[in-house]
């Protein structure tokens, strides 16, 4: 009984557009109804009161399914939205009085009709006689049908909730836990990962036709409502990371499956990532306008936690900015990628160059990722301009004299790990520990590596110097022979064993030495299933959230000959 009232909460706060009409898909998918048309396939035409339309049957006869979803101001029925301009009445007498045509279906027109209101409040008491004689009057007997909140929860609660998020008290305990912990700080987000760890687990169990809708349709539904409460709670941060986590793992769970090539489940995953893709859309819209400021997330309250604070926010803002765009790209036909990349390699400068004091001062070691992102969305677009090669260079340069600037000030380097004690405590205090981890470096021959790249001859020479004296280059490389599932654990989570680490590397001193020793090498860069099956852009997701570090072979590929 309580889990019907948190169903029934949760699908009385969703608005009719863009929240109600996208998780009911869901349900009808996993009901077993064959989708014809969705709002946003319709969006901007002339719906004739038919917001889905859907194949269905009823006892063994198929029937053409036309739903009209109401929610927020109009999800209960009273005179007003019932009788309003574009109301619930006009809407159902453009379902009843024009036919909807498809001509990819067989005898189409022939199907008998269903007609469904879907609305996730209830008809007023005193409207119920004018809506039942209005139903009367115009729907024969078994044609049309009113789903309320009452049997939304129903058919929710049976074909998704209760299949999955609510299945068992094992599951109830962590879904619940994971909505009511979603806004406290330092949360780990353990029954998130119990959770879909079930999911999966069932669907291992059962994998039928029916248990790989539904699982997909669980998946985007959890995604959802995670979503929902995120924003409720004004905090999309956890969302982001719930969100992310679903599809990284299942992502694995499709290569772990060999998947990756079928397309009944690249359909479904696909579904899961424009659900992702909305929720970035939002995220942008709520935060660009503050973030594109000069020096937009800077917080001067901050004081001086502003010294790391700045730079965490700006890097990791950046990240999911490349993310979001090579997300929003792999749906995009190549003609239109051109304008589009350029477009986004815009904002991208205007990012940078208004928060250059965060987004060019690594302070981690791992801040490596999200600058190797970056440059290599410049570097691998459709078309990359001597203005962007410029840019990139400059970017490049920036960050190394930000670094050597910190090392002869505070005497550090970037910190080389993940417990920031040690870092809080030099800003505290001024004073370096003597465990303070920063005496090696992935981040930094990769910077001189991309200036021996751009053909920076006298900068790689200054700065090779100067840093290699100072620290010890490391190089992390795939150890693809000991994990030969490497890829599935790439999508799994932090890597640190499964790499081969090359310590104390000596970067040549000119340029002419680096492009002969790498010549010497031949790496071939490997290509992974993922890249294989049109999901490359998963790549960038995997290293920004698990801090997997790039292969060299993904920017040695840039020197030419």
């Amino acid at each position: 009984m309580v889990e019907k009232i948190l169903v029934r909460e949760y699908l009385s706060s969703l608005k009719e557009d863009g929240e109600l009409d996208y998780i009911f898909v869901f349900l009808l998918e996993s009901m077993g109804f064959e989708i014809i048309t969705t709002p946003k396939q319709s969006k901007g035409q002339s719906q004739y009161g038919k917001d889905i339309v859907a194949l269905g049957e009823v006892r063994g006869v198929k029937y053409c399914w036309n739903f009209e979803l109401k929610g927020y101001a109009d999800k209960d029925i009273n005179s007003n939205s019932f009788n309003k301009d574009d109301g619930i009445r006009m809407s159902l007498q453009e379902i009843k009085d024009v036919a909807y045509q498809n001509k990819s279906y067989p005898d189409f027109d022939k199907l008998q009709k269903k007609i469904v209101l879907v609305h996730n409040g209830i008809v007023k008491e005193n409207f119920k006689p004018q809506f039942n004689g209005f139903i009367e009057q115009n729907f024969e007997g078994g044609v049309f049908e009113d789903w309320d909140i009452y049997r939304l929860t129903d058919l929710f609660s049976e074909h998704l909730f209760g299949e999955y998020l609510l299945a068992d008290d094992k599951n109830a305990y962590a879904f619940k836990r994971l909505l009511m912990f979603l806004d406290v700080p330092d949360y780990n987000f353990e029954d998130l990962e119990i959770l879909f760890s079930n999911i999966i687990q069932e669907y291992r169990t059962n994998s039928n036709e029916r248990q790989r809708l539904k699982m997909f349709a669980t998946l985007n539904l959890l995604m959802m409502i995670v979503w929902s409460y995120a924003r409720q709670k004004d905090n999309l941060n956890s969302a982001k990371h719930c969100i992310n986590y679903i599809i990284l793992n299942t992502w694995e769970f499709l290569l772990a499956n060999d998947f990756e090539n079928s397309q009944k489940h690249k359909k479904n995953y696909n579904s899961l990532l424009q659900t992702q893709l909305l929720f970035f859309d939002e995220y942008f819209s709520k935060t660009w306008e503050v973030a594109s400021f000069k020096n937009g997330l800077f917080i001067p309250s901050g004081l001086g936690f502003e010294n790391i604070g700045y730079p965490i926010r700006a890097f990791e803002y950046m990240d999911n900015l490349v993310y979001y765009y090579e997300l929003k790209n792999a749906f995009m036909g190549d003609n239109e990628l051109v304008n589009l990349q350029k477009s986004q390699k815009d904002t991208l400068m205007v990012f940078i160059n208004n928060n250059q004091k965060g987004c060019c001062k690594p302070i981690f070691d791992n801040h490596f990722i999200p600058i190797f992102n970056l440059v290599d969305f410049f570097l691998s677009s459709v078309e990359c301009s001597q203005e962007d090669v410029n840019f990139i260079a400059r970017y490049i340069k920036d960050c190394i004299e930000q670094i050597t600037i910190r090392k002869q000030i505070k005497g550090i380097f970037p910190y080389h790990g993940y417990n920031m004690d040690s870092l809080i405590h030099l800003e505290a205090t001024n004073e370096k520990q003597k465990d303070y981890p920063d005496t090696s470096s992935l981040l930094i021959p990769y910077l001189l590596e991309m200036l021996a790249i751009f053909s920076l001859d006298e900068l790689y020479d200054e700065y090779n110097k100067f840093l290699e004296k100072e620290l010890s280059f490391q190089t992390a490389i795939p150890n693809f022979e000991g994990y030969p599932d490497f890829e599935q654990r790439f999508f799994k989570g932090h890597l640190h064993n499964e790499y081969n680490i090359e310590f104390s590397v000596k970067l040549p001193s000119t340029l002419q030495e680096y492009k002969e020793s790498l010549n010497k090498k031949k790496a071939k860069k490997v290509l992974f299933r993922t890249e294989k099956a049109g999901y490359g852009f998963l790549m960038t997701l995997a290293r920004s959230f698990y801090k997997n570090e790039p292969f060299p072979d993904d920017w040695r590929c840039w020197l030419g000959e």
